[in-house]
């Protein structure tokens, strides 16, 4: 079945770096460029190894995305969530939507001055090529088994019906993605979760970080990393 892909905060990177490794006992997880469930995927493989392996003590996630693909990332978040060890996580640069979602399962968040927090929220966009397709003397005759099935066809319009059911689904998983933030993160006010970015010690008022590290040595150095 084809549909529209939802997306927590598209942001348009170079090509995810993914890589995690063992610094003494620290367990350190990168998490960087645009998020797909190629790279949730290793994230949690990555924090399952962590978890079960008894020479290291605690994990960071650093992080730098503007978010990505939403398949997966609650997931991944409760799975962060079920650790045990003590999880901290570093944003540098950006830290937004979907890699904020990831950020928010662990025990605090910590970030640069001048880094964005935040973009909580979903949004799903459909190219309308109908009219375009019209101009150039192009119809589409389009048949489908039920009002909802082959919603995003190529130059069909969306109907008042399918309109209304994009929507919901947005409204849906932007409930579910709030939900999980603020069972990480209590005291959060919904104002703060419109879909907008925070600079560092702007998020920490608003309680979606929680300390402010000068770089990704002084995250370490906070976190008793050696």
């Amino acid at each position: 079945m084809q549909h529209p892909n939802a997306q927590a905060f598209s942001f348009a990177n170079s090509q995810n770096a993914k890589v995690a490794e063992v610094r003494g006992t620290l367990g350190i997880i990168k998490v960087s460029g645009v998020i797909d469930e190629s790279l949730t995927q290793e994230v949690a493989s990555a924090v399952d190894a962590f978890s079960k392996n008894e020479a290291v003590d605690q994990i960071a996630f650093v992080i730098q995305s503007g978010g990505g693909g939403i398949a997966g990332v609650k997931e991944l978040s409760d799975r962060i969530a079920m650790v045990s060890k003590p999880k901290y996580a570093f944003v540098s640069g950006i830290g937004a939507s979907a890699a904020y979602w990831i950020a928010s399962a662990s025990d605090a968040i910590f970030t640069t001055a001048t880094s964005e927090i935040g973009g909580v929220g979903v949004f799903l966009s459909f190219f309308d090529e109908s009219k375009m397709l019209e101009q150039i003397g192009v119809k589409v005759n389009f048949f489908a088994s039920g009002s909802l099935k082959g919603i995003g066809a190529n130059g069909v319009s969306l109907t008042e019906d399918q309109s209304i059911h994009l929507q919901n689904r947005v409204d849906d998983l932007a409930t579910i993605f709030k939900t999980d933030v603020r069972s990480h993160r209590a005291g959060i006010d919904d104002s703060a979760l419109q879909g907008q970015t925070f600079l560092g010690r702007a998020a920490i008022a608003s309680n979606l970080a929680d300390a402010l590290a000068i770089d990704e040595r002084d995250f370490m150095r906070q976190i008793g990393a050696h």
